[in-house]
């Protein structure tokens, strides 16, 4: 529906870590999978929102604090920043996204099984405690299971890192 979720502040935490981006999972496909749809997903190196949220009304655009940018059309993982962060559908065809008509702007990807995004681990993605950052997504659940991954970047075991996920049982994002 648009609107903002959570806003939260790194006070000692160093979000740096050596694993893959997973988008709809982890990276490896293996734990709390999405079971919905995801267009549009941003992550940048600046505070993005710091007052009243407005709902975009097109497509996440590409900027300097850009660090990725996939709009998922046609299936595609390609990075539209220019950081060039490509990712790769999971490694059977089985378990890749779909497209999907019924992406917030354009297409959008769907997820549901082992289905997931992988993007290699790379230092741009990495973010310091003195450092905002602002990770954004277009996405519908099908499903209200608990702890669907939709953007993870860290290890099971890990103290460093990021992850967005959605509590169906609660109805919210965290």
């Amino acid at each position: 529906d648009g609107v903002g979720v959570t806003d939260a502040t790194a006070v000692s935490l160093t979000i740096d870590n050596a694993s893959d981006l997973g988008i709809g999972s982890d990276s490896t496909g293996l734990l709390n999978r999405l079971t919905g749809s995801i267009d549009e997903v941003r992550i940048s190196n600046s505070r993005r929102y710091t007052g009243t949220f407005n709902v975009p009304s097109a497509a996440f655009s590409d900027d300097v604090n850009a660090m990725a940018l996939y709009h998922f059309d046609g299936c595609i993982v390609k990075d539209a920043s220019a950081n060039g962060l490509h990712g790769s559908l999971s490694t059977t065809t089985a378990n890749n996204p779909t497209g999907t008509a019924g992406g917030k702007f354009g297409n959008g990807l769907t997820f549901g099984g082992a289905k997931r995004v992988s993007i290699a681990d790379d230092p741009q993605l990495d973010f310091g405690a003195a450092t905002d950052f602002t990770i954004e997504a277009w996405i519908k659940t099908s499903s209200g299971s608990d702890g669907d991954i939709i953007v993870k970047r860290a290890s099971d075991a890990a103290t460093t890192g990021y992850l967005i996920k959605y509590n169906g049982i609660a109805g919210t994002v965290s």
